[in-house]
């Protein structure tokens, strides 16, 4: 399944290490390795004095975009 990132979404998934090409047809295996990957790094890198950060907004898109599929 090929997803259709914005340009904020494509800057903080290149800094995750992903094991594939985002650019590509994504397989669930894939799917579930992006929710694990961006779901940490929200909880370890977005919350700021219990308010969201900005990257975490943007993570949070890209969870609201996994979570429609």
């Amino acid at each position: 399944m090929k997803i259709d990132f914005s340009p904020e979404q494509v800057k903080l998934l290149e800094n995750l290490d992903l094991s594939f090409d985002i650019d590509d047809d994504l397989s669930d295996d894939d799917i579930d390795e992006l929710d694990d990957k961006v779901s940490d790094y929200f909880s370890s890198n977005c919350i700021s004095s219990d308010e969201v950060t900005e990257e975490g907004i943007v993570c949070e898109s890209i969870m609201d975009l996994i979570g429609e599929l």
